[in-house]
């Protein structure tokens, strides 16, 4: 691999030298030790030699980044040292919160979309370095699994095609996003009748859901307690803390990082919002390589209360069901429908 130029002032280029070499955070390295051969594209090549990938960021990512996260038999390593130390500390903070352990059935990537140099984003604890799953990601999947059960109890259905067709059309010529049934069903959950602020849009969704001959009386089940229990109103926060998942077991004799590449055909007219160029055979792929969590690793997930009561406590073992099942079915991260993010809860 040939040697990254930089123009960096003296004392910059000195402790780049030192230490860039050493890293062995992911985070730090993505933010502020990536090589020229990291971002380098065909166009920037060289005129007359020969384009390889395997010398820019595909090689980089594979040669010198994946082989740093391959674990040793003793843990010797520093950010394995580091990565012991930040579960336990994780487990001290998740001490009275109910947890569990998930082991990945395919690869998982969080953040996909993220903004930064390279064309993929990747969520990384900013100390260890090493993937999480944000809270906020898992609370969201949770609300999603618990809103399709409530609406199942319900005989709410989601969206035919043809309703999918319609919709887009009305979205279109309105300029106005038409609310889908479940949509409104949450809207109803999580707005409060006795707010002067929130009593029009709860009025309006009961009267979305009752037009179509839904009369909710299953909206006062234990799962609809639990639900506004667990993610509260626009009046009060929910009862529910859904911790940061964090890595808690590696994989055997392979890195925690591995290479996995899309390949868009169509990229110009992905590219053109007003849709005017046509995809078409005769358009180039566009290759692109990014890194995921390796299949087989293990998280550990936890979900607290912020005031233990029995009503609290009930919903709390209602989340971490829900949070267990979408999980196993609906997977969490980027890409979920091509079937990353699936996790076998232990």
């Amino acid at each position: 691999m040939k040697n990254a130029t930089f123009l960096t002032p003296t004392d910059t280029k000195i402790v780049l030298d030192n230490h860039s070499s050493r890293c062995q955070n992911l985070s730090l390295i993505l933010a502020r030790y990536l090589p020229l051969e990291a971002v380098r594209n065909k166009v920037q090549w060289e005129p007359g030699s020969r384009y390889d990938k395997r010398l820019w960021r595909e090689g980089w990512l594979m040669d010198e980044i994946c082989p740093i996260f391959t674990p040793t038999d003793h843990g010797s390593k520093p950010w394995e040292k580091l990565w012991q130390a930040a579960g336990e500390r994780w487990r001290s903070v998740t001490a009275d919160a109910q947890r569990f352990e998930g082991q990945l059935m395919s690869q998982l990537v969080v953040g996909f979309g993220g903004k930064g140099v390279l064309d993929f984003g990747l969520t990384l604890d900013h100390v260890t370095g090493l993937p999480i799953i944000p809270g906020s990601a898992l609370k969201g999947v949770c609300r999603a699994y618990g809103l399709l059960i409530i609406a199942a109890d319900n005989n709410i259905p989601l969206l035919t095609s043809e309703e999918v067709l319609a919709r887009a059309q009305a979205n279109n010529r309105e300029g106005t996003k038409k609310k889908s049934l479940v949509e409104w069903l949450d809207t109803y959950l999580t707005t409060s009748e006795n707010s002067d602020s929130d009593k029009n849009t709860h009025n309006d969704a009961l009267q979305a859901l009752t037009s179509r001959g839904f009369m909710l009386e299953g909206l006062k089940s234990e799962a609809a307690i639990n639900y506004k229990q667990i993610f509260g109103n626009t009046e009060s926060a929910g009862q529910c803390i859904f911790y940061d998942a964090v890595v808690s077991r590696l994989p055997s004799n392979k890195s925690l990082f591995q290479l996995d590449i899309m390949t868009p055909h169509y990229a110009p007219y992905y590219q053109d919002d007003k849709r005017e160029t046509p995809p078409h055979d005769a358009l180039a792929p566009l290759p692109i390589t990014f890194l995921t969590v390796r299949e087989s690793t293990h998280f550990n997930f936890a979900v607290g209360l912020r005031e233990p009561s029995t009503v609290a406590i009930a919903a709390q073992t209602e989340a971490v069901a829900w949070l267990q099942s979408a999980l196993e079915t609906l997977g969490v991260g980027s890409k979920t429908a091509a079937g990353y993010g699936a996790f076998q809860i232990i």
